[in-house]
């Protein structure tokens, strides 16, 4: 259930199962095992119709990864794959119901690519906790334009996930970001092109 080798999204689920599912991740690093354990916690709770894929980063430590199991292996556990990543995680988001991460550059851009609903814990360094950062903006960008919920990692419990996913289930899917959101290079070149021409 936890293996060592890559796993793509597309082989952990019955094809008609990845519809219904919830990603969880925490990219590539070991910051907020919270996440981790309040979705495996959470996924108990939920629906019998929904299933977690659970992606704890390659940087995972064997005592971590032996503490994740263990809460596993304590109840029953066929709603969850826990995997150390996936490698196509923006096929992923094409087709999850919901996705709980952090909100790094890559998982922002596709989480806009294809307007997946999503529940963001962003990274607040500990010296830094009242200045903004890269995740804290991207965070504030996903919330205002793609109805993303934003949750502490410092006050975040079960019950506080549970309700936070049970409320964005029952909202409609957003929008996915205009396809010249990803097009920057082309775009920077079209307006200098046009300031020189004037």
């Amino acid at each position: 259930i936890f293996p060592d080798k890559i796993i793509t999204g597309g082989n952990l689920l019955p094809k008609k199962q990845r519809s219904n599912t919830i990603i969880i991740s925490r990219g590539g690093g070991t910051v907020y095992p919270k996440i981790i354990t309040s979705a495996i916690e959470a996924q108990h709770n939920l629906n019998q119709n929904t299933y977690s894929i659970i992606s704890c980063g390659p940087a995972t430590s064997p005592k971590e990864k032996k503490f994740f199991l263990s809460l596993l292996k304590s109840k029953n556990n066929k709603h969850i794959s826990l995997v150390n990543y996936l490698n196509n995680l923006h096929g992923a988001f094409q087709t999850c119901k919901l996705s709980i991460s952090l909100s790094g550059y890559n998982t922002s851009v596709q989480l806009m690519r294809y307007g997946t609903p999503s529940i963001i814990i962003p990274y607040r360094s500990k010296n830094l906790e009242n200045l903004t950062n890269d995740q804290i903006a991207r965070a504030e960008l996903l919330k205002e334009k793609f109805s993303s919920i934003t949750l502490d990692s410092h006050t975040l419990t079960t019950k506080i996930l549970i309700t936070a996913i049970e409320k964005q289930l029952s909202r409609p899917r957003p929008q996915p970001a205009p396809s010249h959101w990803f097009n920057g290079a082309n775009t920077s070149a079209q307006i200098i092109a046009q300031d020189i021409s004037n």
